[in-house]
């Protein structure tokens, strides 16, 4: 007679002999390394399968056992084998897709990851648990358009990987005895516990809730079991808050502190003010850096543009203040030349009308016409000199005094109507 055997991917005989039936349990470890740039997140989970193999196929399996030299006698009704690392996979075990994976691997933790329980029922059937801790990469696809208040829902699908045994193997490969055993259907059957994390979960930048469906799908001619964990990521806002909000104030802060300097020292303003703007932009492009290229306008891009601009428009009203003081230093500059010159020309005219009062006050005008126009021209040149010692208006100062208000102001503004929009998710 043909020995018979089972590989660890020959599936087993149910108990009722159509359906294999199995429990699914989903216990949820850690939750971490959320990483936007790549769009993913690693998930460390707990998954058992519960399933009863009928008596034929179980005589088959402590058959094996035994060959194996895993057990000496015959394992009676209630008795119960516990295998763990590569003889917990010497039998058909379920396997469970996710299909929004990129990768899947056995965790990292020490110890045995891989456990399976064989129990003998009264009736002689073999009722086994496997257990095995994993590790995925899940994908998903997230848009930071409220980033740094977004927030992100993630799906994770888990089905069986086949319902159809012969998808995937042809008949020749099959090497079990045809008239005792049949092709079952595969059909989950979820843990109605549902869901649960084995820890409370607390992550440094997100506040996660849960919710989890189980549904059945028909894809390629099969039946598919389904369950379905929707992850929703809410950002922490404190930790942006510390780590941007606080910092980007303290510069814009800082550049406004130029209006309070004296106009006279325009070369510190603007390096002060260009300084700030500087540190705006590299922090702009840091912050960039940790997202992935997105086509769209984010939260972000609304707030830090808002600090740049009322920056720059500071290192506006830094350049026209200058700009006016610096016309008002040669209107003075010019000014005391021609004061200069003058009081000079009235020295000179002094020392000669010293010398030769006599012989002016000998002289008498020939017309008098000619003293009405000598006294004309001087009434002209007291104006003109009169109108050169008007003090003039400093545009400066009233430069500074109108953006010192109009630019916080301003700010100010935008403040009022940026949070309340991006804390509701009403800002795009």
């Amino acid at each position: 007679n043909t020995s018979v055997c089972f590989r660890k991917y020959d599936r087993p005989t149910p108990v009722n002999g159509t359906t294999l039936d199995v429990i699914v349990t989903l216990s949820l470890i850690d939750l971490n390394s959320i990483s936007l740039l790549d769009m993913d997140y690693r998930l460390d989970y707990n998954i058992m399968y519960e399933w009863t193999t009928a008596k034929n196929v179980c005589e088959i399996y402590v058959k094996q056992l035994k060959d194996n030299n895993l057990i000496v006698d015959a394992m009676e009704p209630g008795e119960l084998l516990e295998l763990e690392g590569d003889n917990a996979n010497m039998f058909w075990i379920p396997e469970t897709c996710i299909e929004e994976a990129k990768k899947v691997e056995i965790s990292s933790s020490f110890g045995n990851k891989m456990f399976l329980t064989l129990t003998i029922t009264p009736e002689f059937a073999c009722n086994l648990k496997y257990k095995s801790r994993l590790a995925a990469l899940i994908g998903c696809q997230m848009d930071f358009r409220d980033y740094p208040f977004d927030r992100q829902l993630c799906n994770v699908r888990l089905r069986s990987r086949t319902n159809n045994f012969l998808d995937f193997f042809k008949p020749k490969d099959l090497f079990f005895k045809a008239d005792f055993y049949s092709l079952p259907l595969v059909n989950y059957l979820w843990n109605p516990s549902g869901v649960t994390f084995q820890f409370d979960l607390h992550l440094n930048n997100y506040d996660v809730n849960f919710s989890w469906n189980s549904f059945d799908a028909i894809a390629k001619g099969a039946n598919f079991s389904y369950l379905e964990v929707d992850f929703v990521f809410q950002r922490k806002l404190s930790h942006f808050f510390v780590q941007v909000i606080l910092p980007t104030l303290i510069i814009v802060t800082v550049s406004y502190s130029s209006f309070w300097i004296s106009v006279d020292t325009g070369s510190c303003r603007f390096t002060l003010t260009v300084t700030t703007f500087l540190s705006l932009v590299a922090q702009f492009a840091g912050l960039k850096s940790q997202l992935p290229p997105v086509s769209y306008i984010t939260a972000l891009d609304i707030w830090m543009l808002a600090c740049m601009f009322a920056v720059f428009a500071a290192i506006i009203e830094v350049t026209v203040a200058n700009y006016y003081d610096e016309k008002m230093r040669r209107i003075i500059e010019r000014r005391k030349r021609e004061a200069d010159k003058k009081r000079k020309l009235l020295e000179h005219r002094s020392a000669r009308r010293n010398e030769d009062h006599f012989c002016i006050h000998q002289i008498k005008p020939i017309d008098a016409n000619f003293e009405g126009e000598t006294s004309e021209c001087k009434n002209r040149n007291n104006d003109r000199v009169d109108s050169s010692d008007e003090p003039l208006p400093d545009m400066a100062v009233k430069v500074d005094k109108i953006f010192r208000a109009f630019i916080p102001l301003a700010f100010l503004a935008f403040n009022l109507v940026y949070w309340p929009l991006l804390l509701t998710q009403k800002l795009l």
